[in-house]
């Protein structure tokens, strides 16, 4: 469980970091 937990962390770090610029992006288009 620790480690799928760790996993999941980790993998929503890497998603945030790729979608804040978009979330940018869209903020200033909208």
């Amino acid at each position: 469980m620790r480690y799928n937990k760790d996993n999941i962390d980790h993998t929503l770090q890497e998603i945030g970091d790729l979608l804040m610029p978009l979330w940018n992006v869209t903020g200033m288009k909208f």
